[in-house]
């Protein structure tokens, strides 16, 4: 029993410097980041979200391409989608958003008369909208591409199934090299 226990020590150390030095989990998310980028371009990426927020129990509506008055996705909860409302502006530009996008948003949500916002941009935001929505406890979500991805893992098993045989994602198994050390 001793040589049993000494030998699964060594293969969980093995297998955890496995996944430390190649960045196993690292590695996959940048794939995925990378797969969401090229597919979710444009008016793709309002509706990789808008799923997201079906996959979460809201009823949707995205705008069509072209203008939309500024907002992407009005999504609402509650027995027919009658309950509070969420609008979404996403940001598909090349470059981090600036403070104007946070301002949009807001502005956005009174003229709507939505309570709650969600800003997306696959390439990030700008120090001074994370300083903005920190000050006063903002009603402003901000989904950067880690967030996105964050999202759509943990809504994954209830995405629609068209949806899922574009990102043909497989779950796998890890052992949690911080669970790993206590053993």
């Amino acid at each position: 029993m001793a040589k049993k226990m000494i030998s699964d020590q060594r293969y969980n150390k093995v297998v955890e410097e496995i996944i430390e030095v190649t960045g196993l989990e690292q590695l996959a998310r940048d794939q995925i980041i990378k797969l969401l980028i090229t597919r979710f371009k444009g008016n793709g990426l309002a509706q990789l979200v808008e799923s997201i927020l079906i996959a979460k129990g809201y009823s949707t509506y995205c705008s069509p391409e072209g203008p939309d008055g500024g907002v992407d996705i009005i999504a609402s909860q509650g027995m027919l989608g009658m309950g509070s409302r969420l609008c979404v502006k996403v940001m598909p530009q090349d470059a981090p958003e600036s403070l104007k996008s946070i301002d949009e948003i807001q502005d956005l949500m009174k003229k709507y008369g939505v309570k709650d916002g969600v800003l997306v941009s696959l390439n990030g935001f700008e120090n001074s909208i994370y300083r903005k929505v920190d000050q006063g406890f903002s009603n402003v979500r901000l989904w950067a591409i880690n967030e996105l991805l964050d999202e759509l893992l943990s809504e994954y098993d209830h995405l629609d199934e068209n949806l899922k045989a574009i990102l043909r994602l497989k779950k796998i198994w890890i052992i949690d090299s911080a669970i790993s050390n206590c053993t």
